[in-house]
């Protein structure tokens, strides 16, 4: 059996993939640990894995050299055999590769070609370079070979591995053009940790419900706006309705007296298998983690993306038919109620998510196909 270090972001929509994975190595007999921020220490803890804080974990292109002395630290006391890195964090694979470990990436969205990352092509290109000076400079540190350019110097694959990087996204989300590809990628689909499903009471079975998911990114201030936006339109247009509506959210943003008696806030993470059970629309920023498990219930949404890959996310969701985007710039109370009495009257919304959800079910537990893909990498790596 392998000591593996799972190194993640504390942003739920990378962690709870990275603790699935976690938790189907640890049913097979692995001993799994968890290195993060100290904010995830409960969720680690849920899941039986022994949790390691890193205390300089606030972003992952931010204080490089301090998390991977942090990870030298705490791996000359435990001795890790094999390192699972978030993508996006370049520390953990460095002390991989200086220790000449194996080590495992895994990004939990849709890998995106160089011309498709939002932004100007020149802007992304002057950042890149910026970039790469700046992981130098704990590679130089570490001894390892520099950086000159190539996948590596992005911000979202700067710690991937070229062994073997885990896509954890369903094949029918890929927009990558068929001339892209970075060495070891293999999609697994979404991995994640499920609750035991909620039963929905007969008494209220004829009311529909709704799921506001939000983000759990709280440092960008476009991002907090366009929410308190949606969220206060949702608070003010969808109160006194004849629905049952639950906002998921990390934090409260906005007064507990504005709630009424049909919304409800809920903070339990994650939040989501419990609830979808009992769910006839979700409205969401358009987080993948989120989307991939509203498709995989069949669910119909509403789709109001916040930036980064949002967009591109809920262009997919239009593809399939199963959801309509609304700008986040020009919502209010009334568009948005009337978006979602188009949703929940409209059938044909309903049927095309649950004709999405019933083939991705057809493909096996995502968890499954990971954990078998990191063992097939150690038994050829050994």
């Amino acid at each position: 059996m392998t000591k593996f270090a799972i190194v993640s972001q504390r942003l739920l929509g990378h962690l709870i993939p990275a603790l699935g994975l976690g938790r189907e190595l640890k049913r097979r007999g692995h001993e799994v640990h968890l290195l993060g921020h100290p904010d995830i220490r409960h969720l680690a803890e849920k899941e039986k894995m022994t949790f390691h804080e890193l205390r300089e974990d606030e972003f992952p292109d931010k204080k490089i050299g301090q998390v991977g002395r942090e990870i030298l630290l705490i791996h000359s006391i435990y001795f890790f055999e094999c390192f699972v890195c978030d993508s996006a964090m370049s520390a953990p694979a460095y002390v991989a590769e200086h220790l000449n470990l194996p080590w495992i990436s895994f990004q939990t969205t849709v890998l995106l070609s160089d011309e498709q990352v939002p932004g100007s092509i020149r802007a992304n290109d002057r950042l890149r370079v910026m970039y790469r000076d700046q992981l130098n400079e704990f590679r130089r540190e570490l001894g390892l070979r520099l950086l000159n350019g190539g996948y590596r110097t992005r911000g979202d694959l700067a710690g991937a591995s070229p062994y073997l990087h885990l896509v954890m996204t369903y094949p029918q989300m890929n927009v990558l053009p068929d001339n892209y590809s970075i060495p070891g990628m293999k999609f697994v689909g979404p991995c994640g940790v499920e609750l035991p499903l909620a039963q929905q009471e007969d008494s209220e079975s004829l009311i529909p419900r709704i799921l506001i998911c939000t983000t759990s990114i709280t440092d960008r201030p476009k991002f907090e706006e366009h929410t308190r936006r949606y969220l206060n339109a949702c608070l003010q247009g969808l109160n006194s309705k004849s629905l049952k509506v639950t906002i998921s959210a990390q934090f409260r943003p906005l007064d507990s007296n504005e709630t009424t008696g049909n919304i409800e806030y809920s903070t339990d993470y994650p939040l989501h298998d419990a609830a979808l059970s009992n769910t006839d629309l979700v409205i969401t920023h358009g987080g993948c983690s989120t989307l991939q498990r509203v498709m995989l219930h069949g669910i119909p949404m509403i789709v109001i993306p916040l930036g980064s890959d949002h967009r591109i996310l809920a262009d997919k969701v239009l593809e399939f038919g199963s959801g309509v985007l609304m700008e986040p710039q020009i919502i209010n109370e009334i568009n948005l109620w009337s978006t979602v009495q188009q949703v929940l009257n409209n059938p044909a919304y309903k049927q095309n998510a649950l004709r999405l959800a019933s083939r991705l079910r057809e493909s096996p537990p995502a968890n499954q196909v990971a954990a078998d893909a990191v063992e097939q990498f150690l038994e050829g790596s050994s």
